[in-house]
């Protein structure tokens, strides 16, 4: 076997991978079985779970990072122009610099549209919500961007390798496909040997175990010394034509991703990893509960030996019937075990609600009591969503940039003459957070404002245009459709001060005129 081939970087690159394997699977029982099963596991096999608070909180989680981090009606990324070229563009244009800027910017926003356009027509958000999902529980997720305006595809970690070096960056990245044997020799353009059959049939791994009818495809990338990546996709130790490429990182359509990147290793860890132990003993309390109300809810009665009731007589007697006998010849077992099994109920529910703050649902944030404000209620939502904070900053890193470049470039090949000096900024994720802050610092400012000055003389002190222009930019709103124009807010006050006068005049003009038409 070739040494350089992506089939045997595969092999090496497996054997660091297992412990991550291991611990992804562990993380997929107590959560989503299906997430991450096994190798050669069918969903037959899968486990069945006692409670559900781990999936739902997964399901919950993955849903507030995806609408966080890639909202569906606002950009996640901003064009910006660099703070030298922005001088230089004021320099050269003068007293017109204004205009050219605004210009410049409202182009830089069509671009942004369309790279939200594109992220949402070309099916990446199905694939992120998956990935995020594999992020949360195992912590590992690769994106793949498959050519011929296919759909992006997400594969866990059973199906591709990563190498990195000490500093977290990417050297290598291998992803495992099936792909059957007839489309195999179409794209080699020839047959296949024995010898190439029996080197990647028997690797591929498939629901219930091997097929012999389903090849080995092989799609990856690695660095050369210049920085750049070279890519190529690769059957039997044999690449393909037409595949083989050197691009650069941004552009590399292999996209492993990290939840929780640890120093010193190519994968990650995910956020179920961190409450991992509360989870195993709910499912164990769980479990627990749930057999021993299965035995507590079988009704068996006993009769006292040499009695006069007749057991037969009982057993066979319909609802509501009446019998001869002695209510103590038959009595009811009983486990009495009520007061322990209350015990492990508590339990149950104290772990319940603590896994439910650690995945942000909505059944944690409203206390037990008779009222309870709505205030408080935001209150304690922003106050777990803040506790997200630093998983947003990572999440920047390792899941938001190589998407939003990746796009970028994309819509730059598209687009020429977009200079280097346009780049992308994420405007979501730990920048949302931060505009949510901004926005409840004005409201809090506001309300202590209202308390302490008189509603008449508040316009005196207040510039009500800039409070309602930042409240609009921390909450994400176009300033323009909703905010006046200063020419708009001129042309309303000398309306309004034409309409004072007219008012206050008005009875005087009416009896100056009035004496005019009146007999001399």
């Amino acid at each position: 076997m070739n040494p350089t081939s992506l089939q045997s970087q595969y092999r090496l690159l497996e054997q660091s991978r297992w412990e991550f394997l291991e611990a992804g699977h562990k993380c997929s029982v107590l959560t989503i079985p299906s997430v991450q099963p096994r190798e050669n596991m069918s969903r037959t096999e899968l486990p069945h779970n006692f409670q559900s608070v781990g999936a739902r909180g997964v399901n919950n989680l993955r849903s507030k990072l995806m609408l966080s981090l890639f909202p569906p009606t606002l950009p996640f990324m901003r064009l910006e122009m660099s703070p030298a070229a922005k001088a230089e563009i004021v320099a050269e244009s003068g007293e017109e610099s204004a205009k050219v800027v605004s210009e410049i910017e409202a182009s830089l926003q069509l671009l942004e549209q369309q790279a939200l356009s594109e992220f949402d027509t070309e099916g990446w958000r199905p694939a992120l919500a998956e990935a995020m999902r594999l992020l949360v529980v195992t912590g590992n997720a690769l994106l793949y961007d498959r050519p011929g305006g296919k759909a992006p595809v997400t594969a866990d970690l059973r199906h591709y390798v990563v190498d990195r070096d000490p500093d977290n960056r990417l050297r290598a990245v291998i992803l495992r496909q099936g792909i059957g044997r007839e489309d195999a020799e179409e794209r080699l353009g020839h047959t296949l040997t024995r010898e190439q059959m029996a080197s990647t049939a028997s690797d591929v791994a498939t629901e219930g175990g091997a097929n012999k009818d389903v090849l080995d495809l092989y799609t990856g990338a690695r660095r050369t010394s210049t920085g750049r990546f070279e890519f190529w996709q690769e059957i039997a130790g044999e690449p393909i034509e037409g595949t083989m490429r050197t691009v650069s990182e941004d552009d590399l359509p292999l996209m492993p991703l990290q939840f929780c990147p640890i120093y010193g290793y190519s994968y990650g860890r995910g956020f179920v990893e961190d409450v991992q132990g509360d989870l195993l003993v709910l499912e164990q309390i769980s479990r627990a509960l749930a057999e021993a109300a299965l035995v507590m809810s079988k009704v068996i009665f006993l009769a006292r030996p040499g009695s006069a009731t007749k057991p037969a007589a009982i057993a066979k007697a319909p609802n509501g019937s009446v019998r001869v006998g002695d209510p103590e010849d038959i009595g009811a077992v009983q486990a009495n075990k009520g007061g322990d099994l209350m015990v492990a109920y508590q339990k149950q529910n104290d772990i319940a609600m603590s896994l439910s703050k650690a995945f942000l649902l909505n059944s944690s944030v409203q206390r037990a009591g008779e009222r309870v404000t709505s205030e408080e209620i935001r209150y304690v939502a922003q106050e777990l969503e803040d506790a997200l904070g630093n998983t947003y900053a990572a999440l920047a890193q390792t899941v938001q940039r190589p998407i939003v470049m990746y796009l970028f470039n994309r819509i730059r090949k598209t687009i020429p003459g977009i200079p280097n000096e346009i780049q992308p900024v994420i405007a979501t994720g730990l920048e949302a957070i931060s505009r949510n802050h901004t926005a409840m610092r004005i409201q809090q400012f506001l309300g202590a404002l209202q308390q302490s000055i008189p509603p008449d003389q508040l316009v005196d002190y207040v510039r009500f245009e800039a409070v309602a222009a930042d409240m609009a930019t921390a909450l994400n709103l176009p300033k323009d459709q909703y905010l006046r124009t200063p020419e708009e807010l001129a042309a309303i006050m000398q309306q309004r001060q034409q309409q004072q006068a007219v008012e206050s005049l008005g009875p005087e003009m009416l009896r100056q005129g009035a004496q005019q038409q009146s007999p001399q």
